[in-house]
């Protein structure tokens, strides 16, 4: 279930263009707790608008593994922080499938929306619309419906693969409108990583990003723009 708990909208600025935010809160079935996140955004699918947020905020929260056998488990993370790196240094090793959305780690562009990704082999929801899955955990994705005649979230941005940046190799300048620190500059790093996320099968491409200041978990889904040509490269995730 998801509901409104805050809404408000950021003035529009030269740095973060339409900055209009709405924070969410998703309630998993059969859990106590919940996890906030935001929508900073709407998509068009044929006439239909929809709120794009990440998937696994609507997932159940992963139980935390007990610290036992140590020296076992260093040696496990050592043997997997080398597969990543050697991984990700090798662009061939990139699945075409793990380009997804964004972050502190951002996901690359929005290609994992747009693409008409197959049906995953999950009990989660899987629905479509024009051909596009209402929910996707490979691409960390799950369009919302805009409700008709709601009028809470004004002047979203709306996005479109025009507006979609690729990443290329070096340090970007970025602003990042969240809820809990307003806007915020941060420098992406374009050197990507492979990292699975939670409920994933697939191994999905992220770029670090490094802010001055300690971002919030409910700032999840914030967008990422470019400071000089304000093209997205993605959104804010994990």
């Amino acid at each position: 279930m998801v509901r409104r708990i805050a809404s408000g909208n950021a003035k529009d600025t030269d740095d973060v263009p339409n900055s209009s935010l709405l924070s969410i809160i998703a309630i998993n079935d059969g859990e106590e707790t919940s996890r906030a996140g935001t929508l900073s955004c709407v998509v068009m699918i044929g006439q239909d608008e929809f709120f794009l947020a990440l998937a696994y905020i609507f997932m159940p929260r992963l139980p935390e593994v007990p610290e036992e056998n140590d020296d076992m488990e260093d040696s496990a993370s050592d043997d997997e922080s080398e597969m990543l790196r050697a991984a990700s240094a090798t662009s061939a090793n990139l699945s075409s499938d793990s380009e997804a959305t964004a972050d502190n780690t951002v996901q690359e562009g929005l290609s994992g929306s747009w693409n008409r990704a197959e049906r995953p082999n999950s009990a989660q929801p899987s629905h479509s619309t024009e051909g596009f899955k209402i929910f996707s955990l490979e691409h960390d994705y799950a369009l919302i419906p805009v409700p008709q005649g709601e009028n809470f979230h004004k002047n979203p941005c709306c996005i479109s693969k025009e507006m979609v940046k690729g990443i290329d190799t070096g340090q970007f300048a970025v602003s990042v409108m969240t809820p809990s620190r307003g806007l915020m500059n941060g420098c992406l790093d374009g050197r990507p990583t492979l990292m699975r996320l939670p409920y994933s099968s697939k191994f999905t491409q992220f770029y670090p990003i490094s802010f001055p200041d300690a971002v919030s978990e409910g700032d999840c889904g914030s967008l990422v723009i470019d400071q000089n040509t304000k093209q997205i490269y993605g959104f804010r995730s994990l």
